[in-house]
């Protein structure tokens, strides 16, 4: 009877030992799951973040003024005067001839209209003597 009551406590204890580690591997398991959703999260949003950046920053500056609008600054080279520019595709093409003796130099405006308005594009020609 000694016996009997010695193994029915053993294994109330194992059962109890193995019921604590059971729920434990569960709030482990689901520890695990939801770290690892948030570091997949937070990996998803850097991968993006730098495929945005690298297409930002693999831009020309000639590119980002023709697609994307803005200004732009060209310093003409000194004893050259601007006399057309235009763009083909996303290359800007500006011809120069060389200065007069009395020619001033000036800052020359290139600017893009578009039909909606937004992303227009300007860019500035700087003369020097």
């Amino acid at each position: 009877m000694m016996f009997t009551t010695s193994s029915t406590l053993i294994l109330k204890i194992l059962m109890m030992q193995l019921s604590t580690s059971l729920s434990t591997s569960i709030c482990i398991t689901t520890l695990l799951t939801s770290k690892k959703t948030i570091i997949m999260k937070k990996f998803i949003v850097a991968i993006i973040s730098v495929i945005i950046l690298l297409s930002l920053s693999s831009c020309t500056e000639q590119i980002r003024t023709r697609q994307w609008g803005g200004e732009m600054k060209i310093d003409i080279p000194a004893g050259q005067e601007l006399m057309m520019v235009t763009w083909k595709d996303n290359d800007l093409f500006y011809l120069t001839r060389p200065m007069t003796p009395d020619y001033v130099p000036v800052t020359k405006t290139f600017q893009e209209s578009s039909s909606w308005g937004v992303l227009e594009s300007t860019v500035y020609f700087i003369e020097h003597k």
